[in-house]
């Protein structure tokens, strides 16, 4: 029996490890998510796990529902639990965005090279072969 103790001991010691580690603290980050979404009201300003940024137009909490305004006069009905940021409106400054929209001065960037990727492009399109250029053998 006392050769199982080092190994008990060991087993012990990773499972404490691993719940400080990994499972507390993802723990507090989601009761501190779920506060800060309890607390949000109308004119917040957000940004979804999904990247939509936008400001809260309504707010339903008994069914865990909010409406946000992403550009003048598109509205999304979302599920709380889609809320990465929150930001109330008298904290910061709102940036406008480009082609619409607003967030708060605070609020995480997105990087140049993924704007460059969804920006359109300006490239025209290649011209198709004349059929003259085809060898005979494929037509």
């Amino acid at each position: 029996m006392l050769d199982l103790a080092p190994q008990a001991l060991s087993v012990t010691l990773c499972f404490l490890v691993f719940y400080f580690l990994i499972v507390r603290p993802e723990r507090d980050e989601e009761l501190a998510r779920r506060a800060m979404v309890k607390r949000m009201e109308v004119g917040w300003f957000v940004i979804t796990t999904h990247g939509m940024r936008g400001q809260v137009t309504a707010l339903d909490h008994a069914r865990d529902l909010y409406e946000i305004e992403i550009s003048p006069g598109v509205r999304v009905s979302l599920l709380a639990s889609g809320v990465a940021e929150a930001f109330p409106a008298h904290t910061a400054a709102v940036v406008e965005l480009p082609g619409g929209g607003a967030v708060p001065e605070g609020a995480k960037p997105v990087g140049a090279e993924v704007q460059a990727a969804v920006a359109p492009t300006t490239a025209t399109p290649t011209p198709a072969a004349p059929a003259s250029a085809i060898p005979a053998q494929v037509q």
